[in-house]
């Protein structure tokens, strides 16, 4: 997860255009090309009633095979999961996007500056996220060339997409996308910038990405760590929000939301890391982005928070799961502070959060609005990398996990390197099905 400054298991049930591979192995040397990764400031959204000084967290590590038992032995995590999943059968799928759980409002990022040796660091997390938007950027990049780049319904105006904007963000909602061209990407909270740079090195994705990141710090290291990738990744030292909205913003009309949003759980923000606190739940900022409804999303969600309150809010602002991929991770240095872990404790009896042991689940989802034009093409198998996933971007075959960089838990430990993928089959365009139900039973499951 990043800081934020303003603004398998075996999964029954898939259905026969889906399927999920377990126990696929990603091997990667032992460091990031570009060293260790950092987490920044990038503009801090926390609930308004929220005491204490600024806020945020995260954390990070890989799991063993228990992981595909474990919904056999856990039996009320099992009734919990299926509790949910009738919740989230039944939650709306309109246009209209409700108004997030817990309200937000803008920091101001000149309240603390940080220097370099400050800046997040969290090598586990950022990797993973690389892996996620390798995976992930050129499969939304795929289904929206096969709309023909139209992100509105047929004969339908995009001016619902601006109006449906949870006001609670605090700011004004991004512009109706471009009707046609690549996809465009924007990016809520760039840290250093180094898993996106990754990604965009490893995977053929033809769009751009625009990165807004509050801090200066952060912002610099990026615009360093970008150099040679020209236009694709462009670094914006400003707000989120007004950077989307703004007409004459180069990143106006974007198709596509990326994040790491902070999804730390806590009573407030009086945690050991502010920056990395998510909501009295965990998923309040990324409620927040989902309510923007842009086109394709992809963000991280934590099984300890509160998964299944996030996929109702999703599919109650129009989106359906098109993939996803999951990773285990262990509880870190934020997330086992004893006022953190008490609340995740509690929030685990209410059936919000789900962990083993010293293990939760981390889920990299490409959401996609339903009422989208249909594509005109089957839709192909997400493509890897092209050399494959041996590229530095997955799990160390000797069990040291992730290498990723924006944790929450700062410096979990790696387990046995088990990466979870659903993958889409080829199918008939006509057929876009919704995934919410796999990935809300993996989530769920410990």
């Amino acid at each position: 997860m990043r800081s934020a400054v303003a603004a398998s298991a075996p999964v029954s049930g898939a259905s026969g255009s889906t399927r999920l591979q377990l126990g696929q192995h990603l091997h990667s040397t032992p460091h990031s090309t570009f060293g260790p990764l950092s987490l920044n400031m990038l503009g801090r959204a926390i609930p308004s009633s929220a005491a204490g000084p600024p806020c945020g967290g995260s954390g990070g590590v890989g799991l063993s095979r228990r992981c595909r038992v474990v919904a056999a032995d856990v039996a009320a995590g099992r009734s919990a999961a299926e509790a949910a999943e009738v919740e989230l059968a039944a939650a709306p799928a309109g246009p209209e996007a409700p108004a997030a759980v817990e309200t937000t409002e803008l920091v101001d990022s000149g309240r603390r500056t940080y220097t370099a040796a400050e800046v997040f660091q969290c090598a586990e997390e950022s990797l993973f996220y690389s892996q996620a938007l390798e995976k992930l950027l050129p499969l939304a990049a795929s289904r929206h060339a096969e709309r023909g780049g139209l992100t509105a319904p047929a004969g339908a105006s995009a001016a619902p997409l601006a109006a449906a904007a949870d006001a609670s963000a605090g700011s004004p909602p991004p512009q109706p996308p471009s009707q046609g061209g690549s996809l465009r990407v924007v990016e809520f909270g760039t840290g250093d910038g180094t898993p996106v740079i990754s990604a965009l090195t490893k995977c053929r994705f033809p769009g751009a990405v625009h990165g807004f990141e509050l801090n200066p710090t952060a912002a610099a290291l990026a615009r360093e760590h970008a150099y040679g990738l020209g236009e694709q990744y462009q670094i914006h030292n400003c707000c989120f929000y007004a950077g989307t909205s703004s007409p004459d913003s180069p990143a106006a009309g974007s198709h596509c939301l990326i994040s790491n949003p902070p999804y730390l759980p806590a009573p407030d923000a009086d945690i050991l890391m502010p920056e990395l606190f998510g909501g009295v739940d965990g998923a309040a900022l990324t409620r927040d982005l989902l309510s923007l409804r842009f086109p394709y999303a992809m963000l991280l969600v934590a099984s300890y928070s509160n998964p299944a309150a996030v996929l109702r809010h999703a599919a109650a602002c129009g989106y359906r799961v098109v993939d996803f991929l999951v990773t285990p991770l262990s509880f870190g240095t934020y997330s086992s502070q004893p006022k953190v872990r008490n609340w995740i404790t509690a929030m685990h009896s209410r059936g919000e959060a789900f962990y083993s042991g010293g293990t939760y689940l981390l889920a990299g989802v490409l959401f996609e609005r339903a009422d989208l034009p249909p594509r005109k093409t089957a839709a192909a198998a997400p493509q890897p990398s092209s050399n494959g996933h041996s590229n530095g971007n997955g799990h160390h075959a000797d069990g040291n996990g992730h290498i990723n960089g924006n944790g929450h838990n700062g410096n979990g430990g790696g387990a046995a390197g088990l990466t979870v993928y659903h993958e889409v089959e080829a199918a008939p365009a006509a057929a876009e099905d919704d995934i919410s139900p796999q990935l809300l039973r993996l989530l769920t499951a410990l």
